[in-house]
């Protein structure tokens, strides 16, 4: 990608657009942009444009360490740990405390997310996002449609489906690295766990099943198949255990 230099870090979105990290602290992003998340429309109010076809600088954002995309939002943390969010927040998943489910809702300008400080990865999926904080904790933020935010809240307890701003996930702490999916999320922990939430209908959670959605953090247990030795007796014809069967003209 021409005059594109010193870059640390790159990010996709499910939505067709994509971030990327200089070492000077800037974002650069491309792609589709009709939701504003590529951050690089002045003002506030998202101008519909379709796309945007070469890098451009976000806007009014810099000493970035660290960035991460949704399907229609992008996500940034700052050096002071503060994390910063733009482009669609229909369920709130860009955790500035508004939550708009009807409509055309897009920030197009980054925002900082409430309540999370000291945060160090950021991750988003189609309808939420979620941060890696210093302690290892895991905030999340936005839509909750299939357990996604791990709080534990079942669709009846919560029938907005979202929740905005920012909330610690409980249960699950001494975390390592976080990854999102569409509909669920992922960590692993400093004692080499792996640990899975939200959506299930393709058996993503490793639990077993394909049918139930996971509401709260369960870990996945990774096992490895018995080994079954087989008696060979040889590898050629001739030759038993490394010996030579019948004679050899000499």
């Amino acid at each position: 990608m021409s005059g594109l230099t010193g870059v640390t870090a790159i990010a996709a979105g499910l939505g067709y657009h994509s971030l990327a990290l200089k070492s000077d602290g800037t974002v650069w992003a491309w792609g589709r942009n009709l939701e504003g998340q590529t951050g690089t429309t002045p003002g506030a109010v998202c101008d519909r444009t379709i796309c945007v076809r070469t890098p451009v600088q976000v806007s009014n954002l810099t000493a970035v360490t660290a960035i991460g995309v949704g399907e229609y939002h992008s996500l940034a943390v700052r050096e002071d740990g503060t994390v910063w969010a733009w482009g669609q927040s229909y369920f709130g998943q860009l955790g500035t405390g508004t939550i708009t489910t009807t409509g055309c809702f897009c920030q197009p300008q980054p925002a900082p997310v409430l309540s999370v400080s000291g945060a160090t990865a950021v991750v988003g999926g189609t309808e939420f996002s979620a941060a890696r904080t210093r302690d290892g904790a895991v905030w999340t933020w936005g839509g909750d449609s299939f357990g996604e935010l791990g709080d534990g809240a079942s669709a009846a307890a919560n029938p907005c489906g979202c929740v905005a701003p920012a909330a610690q996930v409980p249960g699950v702490a001494g975390v390592a690295a976080i990854a999102a999916g569409a509909y669920d999320l992922y960590v692993t922990r400093t004692d080499g766990t792996l640990w899975a939430w939200g959506a299930n209908f393709r058996a993503q959670l490793g639990n077993g099943s394909s049918d139930s959605t996971g509401h709260a953090p369960a870990r996945i247990i990774i096992t490895r198949p018995a080994l079954t030795l087989t008696p060979v007796r040889s590898l050629f014809p001739d030759q038993v255990m490394g010996t030579t069967s019948g004679s050899r003209d000499k």
